[in-house]
């Protein structure tokens, strides 16, 4: 049996990705935002200005707006990555998740007929195996009691034209008794086979009604 991937490792995938990417941007804040380097770059573009004071605002201004560009850049990618992270989430867990309640109310409501196939290779496909094999063995064991109902039928129809047999040879010989008690298992085992029908279709009308 090939190891599986585990739910909580995707987990842990997934929303580390929303975890680097902030930490990225939490980096990238720390190191750009040093009061030095501001400053720095404040004294720097004064400079170019010709060292103007009235110049010294707008060399400002420059600087806000390169800043409001990369913070805008930054939760750009963040909100990127968190779609990612979601597309991802819902293909690989909502999905599955999804189809595999559809598929279990349908064999609740007696579709046995009824599979769950999920390609992916985790906790959810070992589910939705375990719940067809419990579909195919609860078929199986209809089934099989439906043959063995029917072959029992056939043995009693057997029986009572050996006992009409028998009373036609000998005259005065009526075993009422035995043919009474084929009879009454006759009609035992279609009493069964009724129950089993309608077991099924109560089982369909509760799911329907809720």
């Amino acid at each position: 049996m090939k190891k599986r991937s585990s739910i909580t490792r995707k987990m842990v995938i997934y929303f580390s990705l929303i975890v680097i990417v902030t930490l990225f941007m939490t980096c990238e804040f720390w190191v750009q935002f040093r009061v030095d380097k501001i400053t720095s770059q404040v004294i720097t573009t004064a400079n170019v200005c010709g060292a103007k004071i009235d110049q010294v605002p707008e060399a400002s201004k420059e600087i806000v707006r390169y800043w409001r560009n990369k913070v805008t850049l930054l939760l750009g990618m963040l909100v990127v990555v968190s779609a990612m992270v979601f597309i991802m989430f819902v293909k690989n867990l909502i999905g599955p998740l999804n189809h595999m309640v559809k598929a279990a109310h349908k064999i609740a409501s007696g579709d046995l007929r009824e599979s769950i196939e999920l390609e992916t290779n985790d906790e959810l496909a070992e589910v939705g195996e375990l719940i067809n094999d419990l579909t195919a063995n609860i078929q199986e064991i209809i089934t099989n009691t439906l043959v063995y109902l029917e072959d029992i039928e056939k043995n009693v129809l057997q029986c009572k034209k050996s006992l009409s047999t028998i009373s036609q040879n000998h005259i005065g010989v009526v075993p009422s008794e035995a043919e009474a008690g084929l009879r009454e298992t006759q009609e035992n085992l279609q009493e069964l086979k009724n129950l089993l029908g309608e077991f099924n279709l109560y089982e369909v009308q509760m799911k329907k009604e809720a």
